[in-house]
């Protein structure tokens, strides 16, 4: 068992890994849309 000093909070891993995975859907969602209707717009 951990003994935590006075002043310290506890790791949030869980929280943190929520995160991460939140933030990596939510690039990979933005990018399909970029895609899709960048799909429709020609540059040359």
């Amino acid at each position: 068992m951990m003994v935590l000093a006075t002043g310290t909070k506890p790791d949030r891993t869980a929280l943190g890994i929520l995160i991460i995975l939140a933030s990596i859907l939510t690039m990979a969602f933005a990018d399909a849309v970029v895609k899709l209707v960048g799909d429709d717009i020609t540059l040359w």
